[in-house]
């Protein structure tokens, strides 16, 4: 399957909700895409596409809106979930009249003080699209982005010269968890996004992201170690979403407009997911030394015959970073995820 298969594939499922169940993020067309990247077979590919839209109960999208989406209107419906269609089609208009490049550059910073609303999967939708080099994929995304889209402060996000490293500021936000702030917080929650509300919400959380900018010298690298370290020090679906959200941004940031305001935003967001786990200990965890991209091959044929989508999505993400920085903890998330595990 080349890429223009894939496209037309991924294109084909595009009248399914992008959300199931309670206000979960559809993962079909990102899980698809990733699956054609790391070299599934056709045949894997869509009994994959068959099997998940079986299992997650995917439906078509029957939401009607109400609203015409334009340069008017489009503030009014952010974050309502009830707008998505009314979105594409925006965005399509937008495409269609700007072109793929000066969309992204007018539209990607405002999205991104939205991009907790659905845990970063309307940024993680749109980076796939544009990997894809899938238009109609990057319409859908920006259209979730905005559909889902929840600001978490009103402070602005800039990089400054006296600004702290993010690693600096990760420290500086577990010492604020640990004067107790949110000692009576719900540990359960629907949701991401929820969790990272109940930290938002309040006024210890604005007083410090007021109060809190990140260096100038900042850079993505920074984001990829930082959320490296978090996802091997606290494996789960937060942490999770934080890393493939880094490798999402990491193809998309430099289309914005204020390339480094994306990158101030994302620490404000990151800081609150952070949070919204407890702030652990963070420490970096060395991999065995022997570990090399070349020798992946049996984990790999797990993997594409893996009927898990987040499983699929950190692998692929996780081989990318790897590409990308040649850390072998990268490797070590793709060996662990196709390990046998216990029962």
């Amino acid at each position: 399957m080349d890429k223009r298969a894939i496209n037309n594939l991924i294109n084909s499922y595009s009248h399914l909700d992008p959300e199931y169940g309670p206000k979960l993020t559809n993962h079909l067309p990102m899980a698809l895409y990733a699956l054609y990247d790391i070299d599934a077979s056709d045949a894997q590919i869509t009994q994959f596409a068959q099997d998940h839209i079986k299992a997650r109960g995917l439906t078509p999208l029957t939401q009607k809106s109400t609203t015409i989406i334009d340069s008017q209107t489009y503030y009014s419906a952010l974050g309502e979930r009830r707008s998505f269609s009314a979105y594409n089609q925006f965005f399509d208009k937008e495409i269609s009249t700007h072109g793929r490049d000066e969309t992204l550059k007018r539209h990607i910073n405002f999205l991104m003080h939205g991009v907790c609303g659905c845990a970063f999967h309307g940024l993680i939708r749109t980076a796939y699209g544009l990997t894809a080099d899938n238009n109609e994929e990057i319409s859908r995304g920006l259209a979730y982005w905005a559909d889902t889209h929840k600001s978490i402060t009103t402070h602005p996000a800039t990089l400054s010269t006296n600004g702290l490293s993010l690693s600096d500021a990760f420290a500086a936000a577990q010492q604020l968890h640990q004067e107790g702030h949110w000692d009576n917080m719900a540990q359960r929650a629907p949701n991401i996004y929820t969790k990272i509300k109940q930290i938002t919400d309040t006024q210890p959380f604005q007083s410090f992201i007021g109060q809190t900018s990140l260096s100038s010298q900042t850079n993505i690298n920074d984001f990829r170690r930082a959320t490296l370290t978090l996802y091997q020090t606290f494996p789960n679906f937060t942490t999770l979403h934080c890393l493939t959200a880094v490798h999402a941004l990491s193809g998309l940031y430099n289309t914005a407009a204020a390339p480094n305001d994306v990158l101030a935003t994302m620490g404000q967001a990151t800081l609150a997911t952070y949070l919204s786990i407890g702030a652990p200990d963070l420490t970096t965890l060395h991999p065995p030394t022997n570990l090399s991209g070349k020798n992946l091959s049996a984990e790999w044929n797990v993997i594409r015959a893996s009927h898990n989508d987040h499983a699929i999505k950190l692998a692929y993400s996780a081989r990318e970073e790897y590409r990308a920085t040649q850390d072998p903890a990268y490797l070590k998330i793709i060996k662990d995820i196709a390990a046998p595990k216990l029962p």
